[in-house]
């Protein structure tokens, strides 16, 4: 289970929302959910007020998803293999 991924959503309060552990092929199916989730917390605040929508974030193994995160190149081609 060493390439399954963790996918939540959290806020200002570090409160983890809709934990899941999501298999590789599943991952990108789970973060499609949750920014279902995000979109839906918008529109019907009152459904979500366990949430605090300005705060919050989409997770992916405890990393904000679409951060631009840096790999130099000798990361990038151990991940490769190479």
């Amino acid at each position: 289970m060493s390439n399954w991924h963790k996918v939540h959503i959290t806020d200002k309060t570090g409160a983890q929302f809709f934990v899941c552990q999501a298999s590789p092929m599943s991952t990108q199916s789970e973060i499609k959910n949750l920014q279902r989730h995000l979109s839906q917390a918008v529109k019907h605040p009152d459904v979500y007020k366990f949430l605090d929508v300005y705060s919050a974030v989409l997770m992916l193994d405890d990393t904000p998803y679409g951060a631009n995160t840096s790999i130099d190149s000798d990361e990038l081609l151990a991940e490769l293999g190479l």
